[in-house]
């Protein structure tokens, strides 16, 4: 994989701007949870709730809870419940039932945050000419109101055009497959220029499909240590490709 900032910036600017001379816009698709947003902080509040409404769990744990570092968190929720004391096969059970019936739903998205300085770069790409969609695996009949808000609260573009936000039809369809998918649609829609995901094996599905378009990960925990080709970027923080993107006029 390469992490050339400036090479990736030029590269996005060339293509919109190559776009826009023939009268197109170039399409930049995005991957929300651990590309755009820090969903950490939805875990955590679930697990507080959760541990107030279980007898067995005492105000010690609950305040071991409420003290973990969302810069610390690991991404199995099984790790997480050790770094909390919480050992008790039943108490573990109930716990991660309780995460599960939660984390898939409207009520806690207003506690994700944006990634430092995600929305910036978007919004930088948005006002360059490019299109924006947001390609996640959270599924729509239970996801898609809160998902909407979320981005627009935390200050990312949105385009009211059907390719907007696009969700799996149901919670339990892989991730994976429906990217790859959804990829291939969007490839029919128009010029996709660039993708941007946390997760490897999702990017590489995707890039299969639209192997024109830019391929970035966003590096972030994540459940898959898929290798990736040469032609692959890296990003490691928005900011510093912000400042790079500012460094180099069209």
């Amino acid at each position: 994989m390469i992490e050339n900032y400036t090479l990736l910036a030029s590269e996005l600017k060339a293509k919109i701007a190559a776009n826009r001379m023939a009268g197109k816009k170039a399409r930049m698709v995005f991957d929300l949870d651990g590309t755009l947003m820090y969903y950490f902080p939805r875990t955590k509040q679930i697990l507080v709730d959760a541990a107030r409404m279980i007898p067995e769990i005492p105000e010690e744990t609950i305040a071991n809870i409420e003290s973990l570092d969302l810069d610390d968190f690991p991404y199995w929720l099984n790790s997480l419940l050790d770094k909390t004391g919480i050992f008790d096969p039943d108490v573990r059970a109930a716990f991660l039932q309780d995460w599960d019936n939660r984390f898939f739903t409207d009520q806690y998205l207003w506690a994700d945050r944006a990634m430092k300085d995600a929305p910036e770069f978007v919004r930088r790409l948005s006002d360059a000419g490019a299109v924006i969609s947001y390609l996640t695996g959270r599924h729509r009949n239970g996801m898609y109101l809160g998902t909407k808000s979320s981005i627009l609260k935390n200050g990312f573009p949105f385009d009211h055009d059907e390719l907007s936000i696009l969700m799996k039809p149901l919670k339990e369809h892989s991730n994976a497959i429906f990217k790859r998918d959804a990829a291939a649609k969007l490839a029919k829609s128009g010029e996709v220029v660039a993708i941007f995901d946390n997760e490897p094996q999702e990017l590489a599905y995707i890039s299969s499909k639209i192997p024109q378009a830019t391929p970035a990960l966003y590096l972030s925990p994540c459940s898959t240590s898929t290798p990736l080709g040469d032609h692959f970027f890296k990003i490691r923080n928005y900011g510093e490709l912000i400042a790079t993107w500012d460094r180099h006029p069209d």
